[in-house]
């Protein structure tokens, strides 16, 4: 009996059915997708912890840097070449003071992180060109905050349907 009066149902709501289906589609299609970008990594600066040609997914840049911490992975503007981006770890913020040493010296450092500024480093430290060669970073060309991490090694190979007509 329930299963009659769900195709009774189903049939005699599916012009409603369809248009609400469509608005959801579209809503999340136009809204909240664009929201939630994700990219593939494209080198070795963030192993281990990101290994290279992973996919991340990301949250589009908070509206405020209170809503960056130290210790966030995000995708940033690249200072030296405005047309790539960048994934770096949030090491510093504003107002904090970092010692570090430029990549192939061995000489240490101190500056000071701007307010609203971050500082970026990579988790692969002698594979990263970051914050300890082009300074820091105004919190506005920070794009996304990395919400997960899909390793190589997981992502699904792209699969095709095959139709047997024998």
């Amino acid at each position: 009996k329930s299963a009659s009066s769900c195709y009774r149902f189903f049939s005699q709501h599916t012009g409603w059915t369809c248009l609400a289906t469509t608005v959801a589609t579209t809503f999340t299609y136009l809204h909240i997708w664009p929201m939630y970008p994700s990219y593939t990594i494209d080198g070795v600066s963030m192993e281990p912890t990101i290994p290279d040609k992973s996919i991340v997914y990301t949250r589009v840049a908070p509206v405020s840097i209170k809503q960056i911490a130290r210790g966030d992975i995000v995708i940033a503007v690249n200072p030296t070449k405005n047309a790539e981006l960048i994934c770096k770890r949030v090491a510093s913020v504003g107002g904090d003071s970092v010692t570090y040493r430029k990549l192939g010296s061995s000489i240490y450092t101190t500056s000071d992180v701007p307010k609203h500024a971050v500082w970026l480093q990579g988790d692969n430290a002698n594979e990263s060109l970051d914050s300890r060669s082009y300074g820091s970073l105004h919190y506005s060309m920070i794009v996304s905050k990395v919400e997960r991490i899909i390793p190589q090694s997981q992502t699904p190979e792209p699969s095709f349907c095959t139709f047997n007509f024998d």
